[in-house]
């Protein structure tokens, strides 16, 4: 079961980067710049979307970074776009962009974590500290 939410995960993230690069089309509608100035600001509008996809093609196997990654530039963006500052105006900013951002780290994290505990032998990873008194009266 959980493979297959990770897998959702993973598909969410790619969801989101195509989202960020459809989004940027729109430099081209501008006709008061050159063709180069719109090719710029595309891959200037389009680089959230590429930078999320090359973390998504490069850790797909490592969920625990994958995970972790997202999270990270999760936080990022909502420091980028200003998230809290105008509430009411970015709060779209905040559930179409990051929320999904936050929700696949975590449930990547989660399917890591799950893993880890189903190898044998991983019951015997936090065994209690015992302390040893060798003092004698």
């Amino acid at each position: 079961m959980m493979k297959w939410v990770s897998l959702a995960a993973r598909i969410g993230l790619g969801l989101v980067a195509l989202f960020f690069l459809i989004m940027s089309f729109d430099v081209f509608v501008m006709e008061d710049y050159s063709f180069g100035e719109q090719l710029a600001g595309w891959f200037i509008n389009a680089s959230p979307g590429i930078l999320l996809g090359l973390l998504l093609w490069g850790l797909w196997r490592k969920p625990v970074y994958l995970g972790g990654a997202v999270l990270a530039y999760g936080t990022a963006l909502m420091w980028f776009f200003h998230v809290f500052q105008n509430w009411p105006e970015r709060a779209i900013v905040l559930f179409v962009v990051i929320v999904p951002l936050y929700l696949a780290g975590f449930v990547l994290l989660i399917d890591w974590h799950m893993k880890q505990s189903e190898k044998p032998g991983s019951e015997n990873d936090l065994e209690p500290l015992t302390i040893k008194n060798n003092k004698t009266d």
